[in-house]
C-alpha cells in the first residue's frame, strides 16, 4: 500500500488546532487557512446557508463535534465555513475534490481510500 503525506487544512486558534491534530491524527500535518482565502476561497469552498446549517444530519453531528472540539466561533473558527474534502496526488492533480452538502457532509472513508490508491 503506497504511503501519502496527508495534510489537514483548517482554521483557528494554531495552538488548538496543534494539539487537536497531536491527540486525534498525530500522522497528519495541519494547516491552518487563517482568513479562509488562501484554500476555501481559491477552492471554491463556500459558507454554508442557513439549509445547510440547520440539516437534521449536521444538527446530530454538530453536537458531538462541540462536545469534543468546543464551538467553531469560540476556538477562532468560522461555523458558517462549509467544508471539502480533497485528495491530491504527489504530482498536483486532483484525485477526488468532494463538496460538502451541509456542514456535517463528508465523504465515506472507502471514497478516501479509493482515491488515495488511484494510480
Amino acid at each position: 500500500m503506497p504511503q501519502y503525506p496527508v495534510a489537514a487544512v483548517g482554521m483557528g486558534d494554531p495552538l488548538g488546532a496543534q494539539a487537536i491534530c497531536q491527540r486525534h491524527a498525530p500522522q497528519i500535518h495541519c494547516i491552518l487557512d487563517d482568513d479562509q482565502q488562501t484554500t476555501y476561497q481559491r477552492y471554491g469552498v463556500g459558507k454554508a446557508t442557513l439549509a445547510a446549517l440547520f440539516a437534521p444530519t449536521a444538527f446530530r453531528e454538530s453536537i458531538s463535534t462541540i462536545r469534543e472540539f468546543g464551538m467553531g466561533d469560540a476556538n477562532g473558527g468560522d461555523v458558517k465555513q462549509m467544508p471539502a474534502t480533497f485528495v491530491i496526488a504527489p504530482d498536483g492533480r486532483f484525485r477526488m475534490a468532494y463538496y460538502s452538502r451541509n456542514v456535517a457532509d463528508y465523504p465515506a472513508e472507502a471514497q478516501l481510500i479509493a482515491a488515495l490508491h488511484t494510480t
